[in-house]
């Protein structure tokens, strides 16, 4: 059910700390198939299938805490937070920014959904006071990583959102060309963790547009609804 090729492995400064990338053909969407779909990738980190972490996203601005041994998936949210080792936060996405966090002073970790809605709503804010507030994380501490998502050279947005946007993050995360608006979506979350305590120099943007780059990746705005979803995944383990 997965691509041949092999999830990608970003190893995130410690053995103890990574994320995976991967992508879901669209006929892995629905729920019965999902963890199927998902079945190489955690045979190749090690993952039982209990331990895979995954919600019902709703573009909204809600972060579940994993806290039970046994966490209840399909709860309405768009992130999570966790320390202890094992979990697999894993989200969802095709062309909204997937973003990763990890605290290794506290040993926590967080991954979070943010479209447009999220992250004007201040999900990945959400996130951090969240590690914070349940963990004792100190923002400076946190190293924040972006996943693939449609980039500003393609994410035209209408007037009144560019506004919006414009308002509340700054007009560097819009920019205007030919009469049209487009929204720097990483800019924006950029923003809203630096003004969170993040120092900048934490946070690792990607380059890769996943509406330009039909090779690697899959966009909602580009093939539409039937489109396939990337994975962005997170979790504490001892070593790889």
């Amino acid at each position: 059910m997965m691509k041949a090729k092999p999830p990608k492995i970003l190893r995130l400064h410690s053995p103890s700390r990574f994320a995976a990338f991967t992508s879901l053909k669209p006929s892995d969407m629905s729920i019965d198939k999902f963890e199927k779909g998902m079945v190489s990738l955690l045979r190749r980190l090690g993952v039982p299938a209990e331990k895979l972490v995954y919600a019902r996203q709703v573009h909204g601005a809600k972060i579940l805490a994993v806290r039970s041994p046994v966490f209840k998936n399909l709860q309405e949210a768009d992130g999570f937070v966790a320390n202890k080792q094992g979990y697999l936060l894993s989200i969802f996405t095709a062309d909204c920014l997937p973003v990763v966090l990890f605290d290794a002073k506290k040993n926590c970790i967080g991954a979070v959904h943010c479209g447009w809605r999220g992250s004007y709503k201040g999900i990945a804010k959400n996130a951090v006071l969240r590690m914070k507030r349940l963990y004792g994380s100190n923002p400076r501490d946190i190293q924040v990583r972006f996943g693939p998502s449609i980039q500003k050279c393609c994410y035209e947005v209408s007037p009144e959102l560019g506004v919006k946007f414009a308002d509340r993050f700054g007009k560097s995360c819009v920019q205007k060309r030919d009469g049209k608006l487009f929204l720097d979506l990483e800019r924006a979350n950029e923003t809203l963790l630096v003004r969170c305590g993040i120092p900048k120099k934490n946070i690792i943007k990607n380059p890769h547009c996943t509406m330009c780059r039909k090779d690697l990746f899959y966009s909602y705005r580009r093939d539409g609804k039937g489109t396939g979803r990337m994975v962005t995944s997170i979790m504490l383990k001892k070593s790889l």
